[in-house]
């Protein structure tokens, strides 16, 4: 294994990217997706269920068959050059992230529901 980043340092590497690729073939949500997508950048990722529940092809991602090498080179390269799509993604993307992955409201709700659980 290489050297490891320390967690304090990655959301500054994020921000000096423009990109993050995550070609899983299965996964639930990676969080260094969505911390990746928290500091601005633009996804191209596997077109997996789990990943479908937050991005979506041409919109906010840029979504491809993971087993496919050239469909997800095309995929990046078109990242780069279309910096439109980029610039709306972010915003879009911020807001999903306020909305549904803050970590102070996702926690509150997940001790909410283990609370009622607890209780039934």
């Amino acid at each position: 294994m290489g050297d490891r980043i320390p967690h304090g340092q990655m959301a500054d590497l994020f921000r000096q990217a423009h990109i993050v690729v995550s070609p899983s073939t299965h996964d639930g949500t990676p969080n260094t997706l969505l911390e990746a997508m928290a500091c601005g950048c633009f996804p191209v990722a596997g077109d997996i269920e789990s990943i479908n529940e937050w991005l979506t092809h041409a919109e906010n991602s840029l979504l491809v068959d993971p087993a496919d090498p050239q469909m997800l080179a095309q995929a990046i390269l078109q990242a780069i050059e279309d910096h439109s799509l980029r610039q709306r993604a972010e915003t879009i993307n911020a807001q999903l992230i306020a909305e549904r992955a803050n970590f102070r409201t996702v926690m509150t709700q997940a001790e909410q529901f283990y609370s009622e659980a607890a209780s039934v």
